[in-house]
Order: C-alpha cells, then structure tokens, then sequence
C-alpha cells in the first residue's frame, strides 16, 4: 500500500481536475490512500467534501516558503509516498517540500505548454521527476520531436466513468424538438484558439437545405476574454435564418441528458490533447464525426470508431453529417462500435490500474 498527493494549482471544474476527482472517489483501498492539495481551491471542493474525499487548500504564498512548510508537514504526518503534479513549475515547489524524504514525484503532462514547460521537460525532468505521463501519444509525439522527451515516461490515458453516461432522460421536451427530428450537438466553449464551431456553421447552412427539420445544438460557454468567437457562429446562424434549427444552449451541467437526446456527435478542433468530450460521446453510445486532428486520430484508431472529416473543410463534414442522417442504420453501427472501443481503452478503472502499475514499479526501485 502507499499514499499519494495530487497536487493542483486550482480546483475549478477542468478535464484534469474531474479526472482526479475520479481518481480519488474510484481508488481502491487495497492500493493506498489518496489525498489532493490545492493552493487556489475551487468549485470542485464542495464534491470532494460531498464524497467524503480528502481535500486540502495551502495557500500559496507570495514567499511560497510557506506553502512548501505545509506541504512538507502533509507529506510527512500522512506518510506520503508519491506525490503526483499536474502542472511543470510546481514540481519546484514539490521538490523543495520533500527534500530529504523518500517520496517519488510522477507528473501528468495534459496539454502542449509554453516556453518554461519546454525547459523543465528538456532540462529538469530527469532531475527533478520520477515518471512523466503524457495523455496522449500525440502530446509526446510533440516533446520528442523537439528533442524533449525524459526516457523515464510512458503514455496515460484519461479515464471517464462510465456510469456517469448512462442515462434514458433527455431535453427534447426542453426544447420542444420532436424525437422524429435528426438532432446532432457538439459540447465545447467557444474558444477560438482551442475549438472550430465555425466550421460546424458552415457546414451546417448547406444540411439545412437539404434537411430543414435537422437541429443541432452547440453546448458551451461565451469567452469573456475573446467572446468574438461566439458573436461570429451566432452571427452567421442569425444572417442565414438558421436560428430556428441551432441553438446555443451555453454552459450545461447535464451532459449525460443531452448526450442521450441527440443522434449524432459532432467535434470540431483546432488543436487538442486527448478530447474528453468525443470520448464521453462515444462512451454513451452516440456517434461521432469528428475532424482528423493526429489526437483524433489515436483515440478512435484512426476513423475505425469515428468517423473523421477534413480539419477546417465544411464541405467535407457536411457531406459526412448528410450520409449519417440519411442512413440510420450506420448511425447504429458506428455508435456501439465507439462505445465498445470506449469502455475498453478510456475507463477510469483502466486509468487507475495504469497508474497503479506506475505507482508500483516506481516504489519497487
């Protein structure tokens, strides 16, 4: 047995955080005890404390000496084995509260940083870290064409909850939507860096003529910093008289329900780590068109459980979207061949076996 820290800079609601949220509510008693720390906190708090899950804000002071005082404190009165991070710069602060202490530091590299990620991965990363985990193939594909990838690193899939997708209820009758309506939907912000609803509206005007009882949902909060984005997709929407078959749904907690009310999934991204949203989409059965970004790519063994479109060619995804709404029945197929596919690979138990694996191998050094 042995007893873990996830360390977080916050605890808002994010793909990472969820996903140590899982973590610690589906970690086996038999392996150890996990604990996370935050020096922001968060929304995500008020779930722990809910599970009875164990939570703990140390502020990060402007010296940090005294966020590294109480980190080291945690680390030695829990008998922490493991401290796992989530973010490159705080391995300095974890490094420093452990000095002198047999405590191994694994970190999970969720996305494709900046400048002084790159230097503690190329530069730091053998020294400091463990074991680096990569979320994707396709994440460590970037460092190590950079020449920046550690030896001491594997590749770890998130992991999802599959009971969380199971669900019968919908919001058609919300909406007023008939169920004999084609409806597809795509869940994301609307970030203009990250997503490509753009696309989906074009995409979208050439359906509608062919199809004028299709919908399509966009599910997803306005950028305050960069809200154009938005302004753009419902902009175009409102000019081409399609307001009345999209509509903009904003920020939803209910993922399973709209997840269970639509027929096909669609994704649209400019660049991406891993895709949590296409993964659940596929865990709960409903098909997906998705564009052919690398990542996209490696979770759905290359089209063989999705289908995949040409990044950025609305031609393209609206001649894939026009074949799935004409033929039902592959609609079916693709479903419970993703499904399938999902629950053997993205699983939080599966998540948490590999990490057990990891967690073990490094304590038998």
């Amino acid at each position: 047995m042995y007893n873990v820290i996830h360390l977080f800079g916050s605890f808002n609601i994010g793909g990472a955080e969820i996903l140590a949220y899982d973590v610690c509510k589906h970690f086996p008693q038999e392996y150890g005890h996990t604990i996370v720390v935050t020096y922001r906190g968060g929304e995500l708090e008020r779930r722990f404390e809910k599970e009875g899950l164990s939570i703990h804000y140390i502020p990060l002071d402007s010296s940090r000496f005294g966020f590294i005082k109480q980190l080291r404190k945690l680390i030695i009165d829990h008998q922490i084995n493991i401290i796992h991070i989530h973010k490159g710069l705080d391995v300095l602060y974890v490094k420093a509260a452990a000095m002198g202490l047999d405590v191994k530091i694994v970190q999970t590299v969720h996305s494709i940083g900046n400048g002084r990620l790159y230097w503690f991965l190329r530069k730091g990363a053998k020294m400091f870290s463990d074991h680096i985990t990569f979320v994707s193939k396709d994440v460590r594909d970037h460092y190590e064409n950079k020449e920046m990838l550690p030896s001491n690193q594997s590749i770890l899939y998130n992991g999802i909850e599959p009971r969380k997708m199971e669900t019968t209820d919908t919001i058609l009758g919300e909406l007023n939507l008939n169920e004999s309506s084609i409806i597809a939907g795509m869940i994301g912000n609307f970030k203009n860096d990250v997503r490509d609803q753009f696309t989906i509206c074009k995409a979208l005007k050439s359906i509608l003529k062919k199809h004028p009882d299709f919908h399509f949902l966009f599910v997803g909060g306005k950028s305050k910093i960069k809200p154009h984005f938005f302004d753009e997709c419902y902009n175009f929407c409102e000019r081409n008289d399609m307001l009345e078959n999209v509509h903009f749904l904003g920020t939803r907690p209910d993922v399973p329900e709209i997840l269970a009310s639509i027929d096909l999934f669609v994704y649209s991204s400019n660049r991406d780590t891993f895709g949590i949203a296409v993964v659940e989409a596929m865990m709960s059965g409903t098909p997906v068109i998705v564009n052919d970004l690398p990542v996209f790519q490696e979770i759905t063994e290359n089209g063989t459980y999705a289908q995949l479109y040409k990044t950025k060619d609305a031609d393209d995804l609206a001649e894939k979207i026009d074949y799935f709404i004409n033929h039902p029945e592959k609609r079916s197929e693709l479903g419970e061949r993703g499904r399938t596919w999902a629950l053997e690979n993205y699983t939080i138990e599966k998540h948490i076996e590999q990490l057990h694996s990891i967690y073990t191998e490094l304590l038998s050094d």
